[in-house]
């Protein structure tokens, strides 16, 4: 039973990454809906208000999400095992962080419909 105690360990974490992972999605297409629902009715303050709570939230999700995926892969078992899937983390997270700046110049391109 001992022997199962790491692998338990790396899939608590990795279950804990994949929930907030699926948070920040739920973040983010959340906001698309409301940058394309009400955007262009928004005053200026309001879209300032919602970019800046969007961007701190989404920001900490995608950084806590990658943090718990490196946290689980470093948990387990390193013997043989290449390191270019932490490679992959940081292209995980340049592409978090890219779906939040693109989802600020969608709410911007909305509101320039008018």
């Amino acid at each position: 039973m001992e022997n199962l105690e790491p692998f338990m360990n790396v899939m608590v974490v990795f279950g804990h990454a994949l929930t907030a992972l699926a948070i920040y999605l739920t973040i983010v297409s959340g906001y698309l809906v409301v940058a394309y629902a009400v955007g262009r009715d928004l005053d200026r303050f309001q879209v300032l208000f919602i970019n800046a709570i969007f961007f701190i939230f989404a920001t900490i999700l995608a950084i806590f999400s990658s943090l718990l995926f490196y946290s689980a892969f470093s948990l387990g078992p390193r013997e043989g095992a290449p390191n270019h899937f932490f490679y992959g983390l940081y292209l995980f997270f340049g592409c978090e962080i890219l779906a939040i700046i693109g989802a600020i110049k969608f709410m911007q391109d909305i509101r320039k419909k008018n």
